[in-house]
């Protein structure tokens, strides 16, 4: 079986993972929450954090996604002129 580890499985990583779990692969999420996703393992941590990372090296993975995303108006709060 295909094993995919999802880091960033949030929103959009989310959706990505339960559309992997539904046609059977084997799901891995690294997401902040603790909130259970069916049919997903999930692994909370801070992946921003060095060690988290180290720590994800174990993980048996074949395929790796990693999803982010910014909302704009956090761009707009910085002072950053890019039109919308």
């Amino acid at each position: 079986m295909t094993n995919i580890l999802i880091i960033g499985c949030g929103d959009l990583g989310g959706a990505v993972a339960k559309q992997l779990a539904n046609i059977g692969l084997q799901v891995i999420g690294v997401r902040h929450s603790d909130a259970p996703m069916q049919g997903i393992t999930l692994i909370q941590a801070d992946v921003t954090q060095v060690a988290t990372l180290k720590k994800l090296e174990n993980t048996q993975a074949d395929i790796l996604i990693s999803v982010s995303y910014t909302h704009l108006d956090v761009y707009k709060r910085q002072g950053d002129r890019r039109p919308v």
